[in-house]
């Protein structure tokens, strides 16, 4: 019991400082992140994950945290094919991205302002971290929010990040000529203030 209180306080410290290098939280409910996947050459359609979280602190550093378990295709059988077969979420549930804003542009930034920004990000799924590049629209709202939105789909390389073999799993599943291996993502992002 005397362990349990001496810790406790420790505890509360770490969390404390966590959140303290957080300025700002995801909001979960209004921000997205949807990608498209083509198949047969010309069917194209849109797929989303639906669960993400994050944090951007004051010095530029965000970070978002994708539970892959949530993709949402609209069909039932393929998301089930696409978490056992292409991300094997029982293993890896979760991929992050982690991105290093402009500081001093991102501190600077007034209400109702925007800036456009060619950010680098690195993404970590199943393990394996790669080097992405994207074209974005920062913008602070009347409520204190950052926006983070894309202005051109990014471009992922299923080769890149060795998931090739298991989208030809899922064509020879389903039947199909093919399936491309370049997903363009695009997110719009919402950081919401912590209170003070």
């Amino acid at each position: 019991m005397t362990m349990k209180i001496r810790t406790l306080p420790l505890i509360l410290l770490t969390m404390i400082s966590s959140l303290c290098q957080a300025e700002w939280l995801l909001d979960e409910k209004n921000s997205s992140l949807n990608f498209l996947t083509t198949k047969n050459s010309h069917i194209t359609e849109t797929s989303s994950f639906t669960h993400l979280s994050g944090e951007l602190s004051e010095k530029g550093k965000a970070t978002l945290h994708i539970d892959l378990n949530s993709i949402n295709t609209r069909i039932p059988l393929r998301d089930e094919r696409i978490r056992k077969i292409l991300l094997n979420t029982e293993k890896y549930p979760n991929a992050e991205i982690q991105v290093n804003v402009d500081n001093k542009q991102l501190q600077n930034l007034l209400v109702g302002q925007s800036l456009q920004q060619n950010i680098a990000a690195s993404l970590n799924l199943q393990g394996k971290t790669i080097n992405i590049e994207a074209n974005v629209s920062i913008f602070r709202d009347e409520n204190g929010a950052i926006h983070v939105t894309t202005t051109a789909p990014v471009l992922l390389d299923m080769v890149a990040l060795a998931l090739d073999q298991g989208v030809e799993q899922l064509r020879e599943l389903a039947k199909l000529n093919n399936i491309s291996y370049m997903v363009p993502v695009t997110f719009n992002l919402i950081y919401n203030p912590l209170p003070v």
